[in-house]
């Protein structure tokens, strides 16, 4: 089983942002709650902890008291920690105690959100910690002995070209990352961007930002599994990994989503709520579909697509004009030895990967 744990907790919120998080401190009943949702939804488990995930929001704002509660509560509650176990942190709440937390509580990597090495463009993002801050959160999860630390960061930053990116993707390699995400900037309407009407960067200028981006992870030493996302081997987020072939997971947490068989369930991206609902022992409020077996296949089969080194399957039933066209343009080509079929797998292509959305409408919908 896979866990999604949403910490919708933030100290501020981020200039392009659209996840749901509350600009508020975490309430001091939030690990409780989680432990009481995740009894309602689970019961019994069948089954052991392959990973768990904690996203947000920003779950560090936790703090080590709060987050040793809930992760102490979620390995016992499955009878033994997890292999895997990541956490998305912000640089500026590392300290040396948080760090030493995330070890005592058995987490496996720690994705950090540097975003830039670049303090104007920081401050040009929203965000509340600086260059130095990233440097240093590194140094403390090392120590702690937590080798396994990734770092992000966002391509395509309106005012930012490509010569200012590659100083922190070159920046962010000499820390030598065990992981590294490069995120394309996605102006959300709701964001403050998206008030303000900021436009994009044109897309061949964002696309060339990812293929230096790649290029320097690759010579580096990160092998680019996915269309984002570049690890060394045996370092690469299962969690995700598992989510992008089509696998099932239930989360918990306010706004979380849960994929299980075809029931599609996401709770209300309202902490009030939640909390009320948990602290009386009453599954929290939440949406919840059960999509068809059509539907739930697409959905499956074509975020496989994303996944770089295992290759794709196309469906059975898809028009080899459609395969030649896709190859003969570049943006797919076979793979004899992919895991998933020896005869029928392919993979995106660098250039396949810019538009991996595009393919996949093509095949799959």
């Amino acid at each position: 089983m896979r866990l999604y744990v949403h910490v919708p907790y933030c100290v501020s919120k981020c200039a392009y942002c659209g996840f749901y998080s509350e600009a508020a401190v975490p309430s001091p009943d939030f690990a409780g709650n989680l432990l009481s949702e995740l009894s309602l939804r689970i019961g019994v488990p069948e089954s052991g902890i392959e990973s768990v995930y904690i996203g947000g929001g920003t779950p560090s704002v936790l703090g080590p008291d709060a987050f040793l509660r809930a992760a102490r509560g979620i390995c016992d509650f499955f009878g033994a920690a997890p292999p895997e176990f990541s956490v998305e942190v912000n640089p500026a709440d590392v300290t040396e105690r948080l760090a030493a937390a995330f070890a005592e509580a058995g987490v496996t990597r720690v994705s950090l959100g540097a975003q830039s090495f670049l303090s104007s463009e920081l401050s040009f993002l929203g965000r509340r910690h600086s260059p130095d801050e990233t440097v240093s959160a590194v140094e403390k999860f090392r120590s702690a002995g937590i080798e396994n630390v990734g770092l992000d960061l966002i391509a395509g930053v309106p005012g930012f070209g490509g010569e200012m990116f590659m100083l922190s993707v070159s920046r962010a390699l000499s820390l030598s990352p065990a992981h590294l995400s490069v995120y394309v900037l996605s102006i959300e309407k709701g964001s403050k961007f998206g008030r303000m009407g900021i436009v994009p960067p044109p897309d061949d200028e964002v696309m060339d930002q990812m293929i230096a981006a790649s290029s320097a992870a690759e010579r580096a030493g990160l092998v680019r599994y996915e269309i984002s996302n570049f690890a060394r081997p045996g370092c690469e987020c299962n969690y995700n990994v598992a989510v992008w072939r089509g696998e099932d997971y239930a989360g918990i947490g306010p706004s979380a989503f849960s994929r299980l068989g075809r029931l599609r369930r996401r709770n209300l991206p309202d902490v009030k709520s939640w909390s009320s609902a948990c602290r009386r022992g009453l599954p929290p409020p939440c949406e919840e579909e059960i999509v068809s077996s059509v539907e739930d296949w697409r959905e499956r089969r074509s975020t496989s697509v994303r996944l770089l080194r295992e290759g794709f399957v196309p469906p059975e039933n898809a028009s080899p004009a459609v395969l030649r066209n896709l190859e003969r343009s570049g943006l797919i080509r076979s793979r004899a030895d992919a895991q998933d079929s020896a005869s029928r797998a392919y993979v995106l292509t660098m250039r396949g990967a810019e538009v991996a959305d595009a393919v996949a409408e093509e095949l799959f919908f």
